[in-house]
């Protein structure tokens, strides 16, 4: 909270003085004065504080960046791996009516066979 109010005061501070050098007439003195002034340690460190602000901004906003691009990689990852599941579950699905008619169509043989089976007489 700090350093945001003092990266907000550092443009004030700088109109501040760069208005009151426009105003004043331009002897040796208010020139000497208006180069401390703007060259103080006090507009050199804000001016550092503010720099260093914007390359941690920079940095975050690349990481979020790189986390959305890092997250939609795994978003159509995932869906490239349900996409192979809905297509695997179709394949098991006619294997199962495959093997139904199988089984349907060994069913009536089955029935064929006990049916000769039965109509035989057995011989004594």
């Amino acid at each position: 909270m700090i350093a945001l109010e003092q990266q907000q005061a550092l443009p004030v501070a700088c109109q501040h003085f760069e208005l009151a050098a426009a105003q004043k007439p331009k002897s040796i003195s208010s020139v000497i004065v208006i180069e401390l002034l703007t060259t103080s340690p006090q507009v050199e460190v804000l001016r550092q504080q503010q720099a260093q602000l914007v390359a941690q901004r920079d940095r975050e906003l690349a990481a979020m960046e790189a986390g959305m691009a890092h997250n939609a990689a795994l978003i159509e990852e995932r869906d490239q791996g349900i996409r192979e599941i809905s297509r695997q579950i179709v394949e098991v699905n006619e294997m199962f009516q495959d093997l139904a008619v199988l089984i349907n169509d060994q069913g009536v043989q089955v029935r064929g066979l006990l049916n000769r089976l039965c109509k035989r007489e057995p011989k004594p």
